[in-house]
């Protein structure tokens, strides 16, 4: 599901990296921030949360069983209701995972990319070109400023999922966000 988050949302603004028009657009509001908080809503597994990001590499996905934060160095996977969690070392080469950067400047390379208006909405349409990425087609819908209202995503096997975003705040979180804090009464799994 994390996954699944940070390919949509980093997709959606890589796509504007090889695009002109609304793709540009994506790409110029990405650029000017050095952070943002949005609500998620995950179609088919009544799973709503937030989601935090920063520059460089720092994120924090938080629903209502599960936590994930990085701050940039390290990935610590908190699932709540077992009471236990997975630490492993942050890797840049896992561009699905956690690095938007990465991603912004990769999948680009690797789709074709379209765009078109709907019911006045800015749609955006990867397709990729390799056999390789995780995904066949990934669309994005655009808020008028911008920022992404909905994603979904077709996987190489023919699943769909669908990401909903809501209430952007286009500012730094707080450092602190970045760690998992105490982790007491918790099996702790370290993985590094």
């Amino acid at each position: 599901m994390f996954r699944i988050i940070c390919w949509c949302l980093a997709l959606s603004f890589a796509a504007s990296a090889q695009g002109t028009g609304s793709f540009k657009k994506v790409q110029d509001l990405y650029n000017s921030i050095s952070g943002f908080e949005v609500s998620v809503s995950i179609d088919g597994l009544g799973g709503s949360g937030k989601l935090f990001h920063k520059k460089e590499n720092k994120t924090r996905v938080d629903f209502k069983n599960m936590l994930i934060v990085s701050d940039g160095k390290t990935t610590w996977n908190l699932q709540k209701s077992a009471k236990k969690v997975i630490i492993s070392a942050y890797d840049e080469q896992d561009a699905s995972l956690l690095s938007f950067n990465k991603i912004m400047t990769y999948y680009p390379s690797v789709s074709q990319i379209s765009e078109a208006i709907e019911d006045g909405r800015q749609i955006i349409t990867l397709t990729s070109k390799k056999a390789t990425t995780h995904f066949s087609t990934i669309i994005c819908v655009l808020n008028k400023d911008f920022t992404l209202q909905k994603i979904s995503l077709t996987d190489r096997g023919g699943n769909k999922q669908s990401i909903l975003f809501a209430g952007w705040k286009l500012t730094a979180p707080d450092e602190q966000l970045f760690t998992p804090g105490e982790l007491k009464g918790v099996k702790i799994i370290d993985l590094r």
